[in-house]
C-alpha cells in the first residue's frame, strides 16, 4: 500500500512539473537524423545527432551536440570501392536566431567540431600468382575543425518543433562532412 502511495505521488509530481513549465524555457533538446556526404561526395552516410541548446537571449543560443556517422560500401558491379567509415562527433557552437515568429524559427550557427575517426578504405589490389590481394588503409584519429550550421523549425505546439537543418564540418585532417537532416526539438 505504501508503495502505491509513493508511486502515485511521484507520478503526480512529474505530471504537475510538466504542465507548469514556462513556455519560454531556456533549455531545448533536439534529436535528428541526416543524410550525409563524406569528402567531396565520394560516400554517402547515415548521421544521427543529439543536441542541447541554451538560450542566452531570444536571438542567441549556446549549443552542444553529440553525433554518430556510419558509412559502408562493399562495391557494386565488380567496381571495388570498399570503404567503412564511422565517426563520433562532438560539436560546440553558437546559434543565432534572426527569424523567430509564433510558428517559424530560422537560425544559423558556427563553432568547433571535434571527432573520433575510424576509416577502413581499399587502397589498392595486387595480382599474386592469379590471386587478387586487396590492400586496405586503416585511419584512426582524433580530428579538430569547424562547423557551419543552418536550420529551420516549425512549431507544432508550445514545446515541440519539427526541425530541418543542414551542416558542413571541415577538419584539418581527414574527410569533411556535408549533411541535411530532419528531427524534433523539445523545450524542457
Amino acid at each position: 500500500m505504501k508503495l502505491k502511495i509513493i508511486l502515485g505521488i511521484f507520478i503526480l509530481c512529474i505530471y504537475s512539473s510538466a504542465n507548469c513549465q514556462n513556455e519560454n524555457s531556456k533549455i531545448e533538446l533536439n534529436f535528428s537524423s541526416h543524410y550525409s556526404l563524406l569528402g567531396t561526395g565520394d560516400y554517402s552516410a547515415f548521421y544521427y545527432n543529439n543536441g542541447i541548446n541554451y538560450s542566452i537571449t531570444p536571438l542567441l543560443q549556446i549549443s552542444a551536440s553529440l553525433g554518430f556517422i556510419y558509412s559502408s560500401n562493399n562495391g557494386e558491379n565488380n567496381i571495388l570501392m570498399y570503404h567503412h567509415n564511422s565517426y563520433l562527433l562532438g560539436n560546440f557552437y553558437i546559434r543565432i536566431l534572426p527569424i523567430n515568429t509564433k510558428k517559424f524559427t530560422g537560425y544559423f550557427g558556427f563553432g568547433s567540431s571535434n571527432r573520433y575517426r575510424a576509416e577502413i578504405v581499399l587502397s589498392g589490389l595486387r595480382n599474386y600468382g592469379g590471386n587478387i590481394i586487396y590492400d586496405y588503409t586503416d585511419n584512426f584519429s582524433f580530428d579538430a575543425g569547424y562547423l557551419v550550421y543552418l536550420g529551420f523549425s516549425y512549431k507544432i505546439s508550445s514545446k515541440i518543433s519539427i526541425i530541418l537543418n543542414g551542416e558542413m564540418d571541415n577538419y584539418k585532417d581527414g574527410t569533411g562532412i556535408s549533411s541535411v537532416g530532419m528531427g524534433i526539438n523539445i523545450k524542457i
